[in-house]
């Protein structure tokens, strides 16, 4: 019974950990800038500030998400000591999350279709007016098309392992919904 009880309390905190994350990533999937993997530019510093298994966080990426999770408005006014402190720990604690979905969907052999994955490409370079536009954005980034590519295969399997982790796991049939609903109406 108290396996079961951890187990559920792991299971609630990344079903809530991993939904922060994966509703944070959508404001910047239709940008080749979005960046769920932690591969550093050649501007952010290499230093690791944290590891997640035997995968080092760097500083550079650590402040990028710092970056993403700053409200708009805030880059307008002043932020505190405190504030900043805040920011740093939702967003490492945000970086060591994703790694971790990341990590066990490849140890459970996950994999993005082809398909599946030209469609994401597509889908985000139709946003673009033109390619050169596109690869004004990925050399604005500093990253390459090759680059690009594997940080949206990155992202579609995140995706995936929260669809199977989270999602499918917390749906519940309408039979069990009516049979709960019968037993407790009179209460």
């Amino acid at each position: 019974m108290k396996s079961i009880k951890i187990g559920l309390v792991i299971a609630v905190f990344l079903t809530i950990a991993l939904s922060v994350v994966l509703s944070n990533w959508e404001a910047k999937s239709t940008s080749p800038s979005y960046s769920n993997d932690r591969s550093a530019t050649p501007a952010a510093p290499a230093v690791a500030v944290a590891r997640v298994n035997s995968v080092a966080i760097t500083a550079g990426e650590l402040e990028e998400e710092m970056e993403r999770l700053l409200p708009p408005t805030a880059s307008h006014g002043h932020t505190d000591e405190q504030q900043k402190a805040n920011l740093r720990k939702k967003a490492m604690e945000e970086l060591v999350v994703r790694e971790l979905a990341y990590q066990k969907a490849k140890a459970m052999g996950l994999q993005i279709a082809p398909t599946e994955l030209a469609g994401a490409v597509r889908k985000i370079r139709g946003h673009y007016k033109t390619d050169e536009s596109f690869q004004q954005a990925l050399r604005a980034e500093q990253i390459t098309e090759q680059e690009f590519i594997r940080r949206v295969r990155k992202d579609l399997l995140l995706r995936k392992i929260h669809k199977l982790e989270i999602d499918d796991k917390a749906a519940v049939s309408d039979a069990v919904v009516k049979d709960d609903y019968e037993k407790n109406k009179a209460k």
